[in-house]
C-alpha cells in the first residue's frame, strides 16, 4: 500500500477513554493511556455488551513522564525509559527503567478480586467482574492475568529492576480460562519491546494486506484514523464468539457484534483483509440459530432475545464473493442464507404477504417515528429481504442447484409483487410503512421509503426517477447540507438530533447513495459524496450520527460505520 498513507495509519493517538482504549491487534482488552495519567491508567475489558473496567490506574509510575503517542505498536513514555507493546492479542511487554513501577494497585468497580498467586516469576490476578448489563444471564464474569517477571524483582505488586531495568510480560483472559494457554503466551513474549513491536508491526500488516485503493493525500489523516478504528474495534474474544474474528461497532459503547453494522464494516475490510471481512460473516452463520435466526447481536455468553436485524447477510455475502471466489464458503453461506429466508417467511410474515417488523429495534432505527404505533409492514425489512432472496437464487445458479434458483427467484417475485401492492403509494408515488394494528400506511418520508429502490424493484424507471427527483435529491425532504436525515427535513416528528427522528446516520446514507449511482444520479451523487465526506471530516471524530442542521458529530467514536463509509467516500472522491 502508499507508503505514506501506512505511516499515518501507524500514528497513535490519545488513548483517553475507554471509547479509544489503546486496544491494537485483535485485543479484547484495552489500556488506557493519556495526558495527566502518571502511568498506564484503567484496564478495560471490551466485550459482551458492556465494557468493564477492570483495573484502576493498571501500571503506576514512580515519576510523571510526558508520553509519545507516534506509533500505535508501540507507546513511548519520557525518553524512551518506558514502553509497553502488543505482541499478542491481549497480550503486552513492558519495559522500563525507573526506580519502581506499581502494578494492578487498584481494582475497578464492582470488581471480586481473589488473592494474588506467585508461582516462581509469574504472578497471576483473578477474579470476577460484574457484567453491567442486566440483560446478560451472567451477573460476573471470571478473568484472569499472568503477568511473567522477565527482569526486575516482585514484591506485593510493585516491581523494582534488576540491572537498571524492569522487564515483564502480561496477558489477559476471560470466561475462557486455560493456564496452559496463559502460561504458553507468557513463555513465547518477545526478548525486549523493540521486537514486540516488530511482531505488532507484522499484525498491522495482516490487516491491511489487500489494502492498495488510491485516495487523495489530504485525506491520509482521517482515512488512517478511520482504519485505526476499525482494527482497534476487531477482535478474537471468548465463548460463543471464541472461532471467529468479532467486528464491534465500538469497542467501549457497543463490545459485540451487530448484523447491520458488521454489513457496513466490510466496505472497508474487503479492501484492507479480505479474509478479515469472510471471518465477520461466518461469525455471524456459527452462530446462526438452528431455526435460522441470525441474532440482533452476537456477545460471548448471550444473544439478544426477541428482534432480529435487517436481512443483509446476502448482501455482505455478495460484495465478498464478487471479491474472491471460495465455493465450500459459498455453499456454507448459501446454506445459511436459506434458512434465514426461511426464519423470515415464518417468523414475521403476515396476510399480506410482506413482512413485519417488531420494533424500531429490528430495523436498527430505535426510536423512529416509524414505530410510534407498534409494529409496522415495513418497507426496508422487506427490501432488504427481497435483496437477500434475489442473491440466493442467483448463488444458487451459481452452484449449479438449479430447483433451488428457481424456488428463491419465485419467492422473491412474489415478495415484490406484494410490496408493489401493500407498500407502494400511487399517489405519492413513494413505499411507505403499514401499521400492523391498523392498516393505515404511516406517512413519514425517511431513507428507508427508498431501500426497495435499493434492492432493485419492479418499479418502472420513469416512476423511480420522479420519486428520487421528488424527495431524495430535494432539498425540502432529504438533501439539504447535510444530506439524508433519518427523518425528512419537513416533517412534523423531525427534529435534527434525536436518534433516529432525524439526524444523519451514515448507515443510511450510503444505501441513498447507492440509489443515486444505480439510477445514474451522476451529479447529485458526487454531490453527495462531497457533502457526507465533509460533515464527517468536519467532525473528525468518526462519530456515530450527526446533527441534520449543524452536522456536529454524535454518540459513541470512533464508530465502524462511520469509518468505513468514510474510507469508501474517500476512494470514491480520489477517482475523480
Amino acid at each position: 500500500m502508499n507508503e505514506k498513507l501506512y505511516n499515518e495509519i501507524l500514528k497513535a493517538e490519545n488513548y483517553s477513554d475507554y471509547c479509544n482504549s489503546y486496544s491494537p491487534f485483535l485485543s479484547s482488552i484495552g489500556l488506557q493511556v493519556s495526558e495527566g495519567i502518571n502511568g498506564v491508567g484503567d484496564f478495560y475489558l471490551h466485550y459482551n455488551r458492556v465494557t468493564r473496567r477492570i483495573f484502576k490506574n493498571a501500571i503506576a509510575f514512580d515519576k510523571p513522564m510526558n508520553k509519545d503517542l507516534s506509533d500505535i505498536t508501540r507507546i513511548v513514555f519520557g525518553d524512551g525509559e518506558t514502553s509497553p507493546a502488543f505482541y499478542k492479542s491481549d497480550a503486552f511487554l513492558f519495559e522500563s527503567r525507573l526506580d519502581n513501577v506499581g502494578l494492578f494497585p487498584e481494582k475497578g468497580e464492582k470488581t471480586i478480586e481473589l488473592p494474588d498467586v506467585v508461582l516462581g516469576d509469574t504472578v497471576f490476578f483473578s477474579g470476577y467482574s460484574e457484567n453491567g448489563d442486566e440483560r446478560d444471564p451472567d451477573k460476573y464474569v471470571p478473568y484472569k492475568c499472568g503477568v511473567k517477571i522477565i527482569s526486575g524483582k516482585y514484591d506485593d505488586r510493585v516491581i523494582t529492576p534488576e540491572n537498571g531495568l524492569i522487564r515483564f510480560a502480561a496477558v489477559f483472559a476471560a470466561l475462557d480460562i486455560d493456564d496452559e494457554m496463559l502460561n504458553g503466551i507468557l513463555d513465547v513474549c518477545p526478548d525486549s519491546v523493540e521486537d514486540a513491536e516488530f511482531i505488532g508491526k507484522a499484525l498491522l500488516n495482516a490487516q491491511l494486506k489487500d489494502f492498495d485503493a488510491e485516495f487523495r493525500p489530504e485525506d491520509y489523516p482521517l482515512i488512517a484514523k478511520s482504519v485505526r478504528g476499525l482494527i482497534f474495534n476487531t477482535a478474537a474474544c471468548p465463548g460463543k464468539l471464541k472461532n471467529h474474528l468479532t467486528s464491534f461497532p465500538n469497542r467501549g459503547g457497543y463490545p459485540a457484534q451487530f448484523i447491520w453494522d458488521t454489513f457496513f464494516h466490510n466496505l472497508a475490510f474487503e479492501e484492507m483483509s479480505v479474509s478479515t471481512a469472510k471471518e465477520f460473516l461466518l461469525q455471524m452463520i456459527e452462530n446462526q440459530r438452528p431455526d435460522g435466526k441470525y441474532p440482533q447481536f452476537i456477545c460471548s455468553t448471550w444473544d439478544r432475545p426477541h428482534e432480529a436485524q435487517p436481512a443483509l447477510a446476502g448482501a455482505m455475502a455478495r460484495r465478498i464473493i464478487q471479491k474472491r471466489s471460495d465455493k465450500e464458503f459459498e455453499q456454507t453461506v448459501l446454506d445459511s442464507l436459506i434458512k434465514n429466508n426461511n426464519w423470515w417467511l415464518t417468523q414475521r410474515m403476515t396476510d399480506h404477504g410482506v413482512i413485519y417488523a417488531v420494533s424500531g429495534f429490528e430495523t436498527g432505527q430505535d426510536n423512529s417515528p416509524r414505530f410510534d404505533k407498534g409494529p409496522t409492514l415495513a418497507a426496508d425489512m422487506n427490501g432488504y429481504l427481497l435483496d437477500q432472496m434475489k442473491f440466493t437464487s442467483q448463488l444458487a445458479e451459481k452452484l449449479s442447484q438449479h430447483d433451488r434458483a428457481e424456488f428463491w427467484k419465485a419467492k422473491a417475485d412474489l415478495l415484490e409483487k406484494n410490496m408493489m401492492a401493500h407498500l407502494y403509494d400511487a399517489d405519492s408515488n413513494l413505499f411507505f410503512d403499514v401499521s400492523v394494528r391498523t392498516g393505515e400506511k404511516i406517512r413519514i418520508v425517511s431513507p428507508s421509503s427508498f431501500i426497495p429502490l435499493w434492492a432493485k424493484i419492479g418499479l418502472e424507471p420513469e416512476k423511480a426517477k420522479d420519486m428520487i427527483e421528488k424527495y431524495l435529491i430535494n432539498e425540502e425532504y432529504l438533501f439539504s447540507k447535510y444530506p439524508f436525515p433519518s427523518v425528512a427535513y419537513n416533517e412534523g416528528c423531525y427534529s435534527s438530533h434525536d436518534w433516529w427522528r432525524g439526524p444523519v446516520w451514515i448507515s443510511m446514507a450510503y444505501f441513498m447513495l447507492e440509489i443515486l449511482k444505480d439510477y445514474e444520479y451522476n451529479e447529485e451523487y458526487i454531490q453527495a459524496v462531497k457533502r457526507l465526506h465533509k460533515m464527517i471530516g468536519d467532525d473528525a471524530k468518526m462519530s456515530e450520527l450527526f446533527d441534520s442542521q449543524s452536522g456536529k458529530g454524535l454518540g459513541f467514536a470512533p464508530q465502524g460505520w462511520t469509518c468505513a463509509v468514510f474510507i469508501e467516500l474517500c476512494r470514491i472522491s480520489g477517482e475523480e
